[in-house]
Formats: C-alpha cells, sequence, structure tokens
C-alpha cells in the first residue's frame, strides 16, 4: 500500500500556483509551508485535497503511485528471455522486441500533432485509452495470405502503412504498441501477447497494466464502442468473468513482450 506523500504534495501545489500564477496574499511566491497552513486553515488533508481537486487540476510531478516499485513487482513476476521468430520471407529471424517501433517517424509525429504524450505514469488510463483509439483509427484487417502470399507474415509498422494501414492482428498489435512508447508509456505497462483465444483460433493482442494496478485487455483488431472508458465492461479484466467471456481474450498465453523484453506465459 502506497502511503500518501504530504510533503511533496505540498511543494508540487506550491509550483502551480506560482506558474498559473496565483496571487500570494502574504506577498512573494508560494511555499510550501504557506500551503500546508492553508489546507490546515480550510480543514482539508493533502490526499483529500488530491482526491476532490489535485486530479482534475493535473498537478505536475506528484504521483500517488510508486512507479518503481510497481515495475520492480511485474519484474519480478517475469523469468525474461530472447524470443526469435521465423515469421517472415525467405527465413527471415526477427527477435519480438523489434516488431515494435517507438521511433518510427511517422507514428512520433502523429502523436505530436495530436498531443497523445503521457504526462503522468501513474494517472495515464484516459490517454492511452485516446492513444489505443488514434492508433487502431483507419487499420483494416487484411489475412497475412492476402497481403503477403504466406500463410503467416509477421510486418513492421512500416509495411502495415505500405499496405493502406491493412494487417493481420498481430501487424495491428504492434502499430498500437508503437505508439503507446512513441507517447511515453513505460514498457512494463503493457504486453503484447499470443496465444489462443477465447473463440478457439491463434490470436495476438494488447493487455495493459491500468492506474488501479489491474490488466485489462485492449485488443488490436477490436473497436472501442461510443463512451465507452477504460474501466467499462469493454476492456475485460484479465481473472474476471468478463475476460473468461470475451471472445478476442486469451485463455492460453505462448509469448508476451513490448520493445525492450520479452517472455513466456503471462503472471498477473
Amino acid at each position: 500500500m502506497t502511503v500518501f506523500d504530504n510533503i511533496s504534495y505540498y511543494k508540487c501545489k506550491a509550483t502551480q500556483l506560482n506558474v498559473k500564477p496565483v496571487v500570494n496574499p502574504l506577498g512573494g511566491n508560494w511555499s510550501p509551508e504557506q500551503v500546508a497552513a492553508g489546507f490546515a486553515a480550510l480543514e482539508i488533508t493533502p490526499e483529500d485535497h488530491y482526491i476532490k481537486y489535485g486530479k482534475s487540476e493535473g498537478i505536475v510531478g506528484f504521483d500517488t503511485c510508486n512507479i518503481e516499485s510497481m515495475k520492480s513487482h511485474w519484474d519480478s513476476k517475469r523469468e525474461y528471455k530472447e524470443i526469435i521468430v521465423n515469421k517472415r520471407k525467405n527465413g527471415e529471424k526477427v527477435n519480438v522486441c523489434d516488431f515494435i517501433k517507438p521511433n518510427d517517424t511517422v507514428i512520433a509525429q502523429d502523436v505530436d500533432e495530436n498531443n497523445l504524450h503521457i504526462i503522468n505514469q501513474c494517472t495515464c488510463d484516459s490517454q492511452v485509452l485516446n492513444i489505443y483509439k488514434r492508433a487502431g483509427h483507419g487499420l483494416f484487417y487484411r489475412s497475412d495470405l492476402e497481403l503477403y502470399g504466406q500463410s503467416e507474415y509477421w510486418a513492421f509498422p512500416a509495411e502495415v502503412r505500405e499496405k493502406n494501414n491493412a494487417g493481420d492482428c498481430e501487424d495491428m498489435a504492434h502499430v498500437i504498441a508503437s505508439y503507446f512508447e512513441a507517447a511515453g508509456l513505460s514498457y512494463w505497462r503493457y504486453a503484447v501477447c499470443t496465444g489462443t483465444a477465447n473463440i478457439g483460433i491463434g490470436h495476438s493482442t494488447i493487455y495493459y497494466l491500468r492506474d488501479n494496478n489491474s490488466w485489462c485487455l485492449l485488443d488490436s483488431t477490436g473497436g472501442v464502442p461510443n463512451g465507452a472508458d477504460i474501466n467499462s465492461a469493454a476492456f475485460p479484466i484479465l481473472g474476471t468473468l468478463g475476460h473468461d467471456n470475451h471472445g478476442h481474450a486469451l485463455s492460453t498465453f505462448d509469448r508476451c513482450y513490448n520493445s525492450k523484453k520479452s517472455w513466456w506465459g503471462f503472471e498477473y
């Protein structure tokens, strides 16, 4: 359990007041001590202030979660291994991590132009959903046989663009994952996973670690229902009945990976 950091919150709130700026009745810049005195006068705790106001104010620099602790937790549950696939033409072998291209210039430019950069790793669910929508916009499902003349072909994001934004499930997953990391999402907050879907077919899709530390499905080939947010049933959580009943959720996991790490199976 993370203890709310009162001192850091006072500092971040003081910085926000000075940047806006908000006039200090005592003159000069706001200090953390003055913010603390103001909260005390209003009989509100820093944590209550954050819940009621701070989240929506977007106080820069303040995290209610411990990023390093979360990263260490998920790293400890995975045995990282290099995974090589032979899923291209002429026997070309590629590390699965290399299919994700956060430095793709076209994707990076689109992230910039649409203001998709992650601001706070601790509270980024709504931003991730926007990135997911943007990355999947205009992608069309086509079989590898139709596009490349072979039953299985793993494409890089640039190749998907060359095919007029067409690809199958893993191609779409690689495009979406590339957007995530281009926008600044930490690599350990998501995973591209292959395996068997609940409907009994082979599938490649994406799982995302939500702000509340639960993993949800962001289907590589699925659209987003109007009005749905990342906490809705449209994005079922691993280990729940909703996940077990979703056709494209994985019932068994094979490879999982991001741009830096790969592993077999999925612990959650």
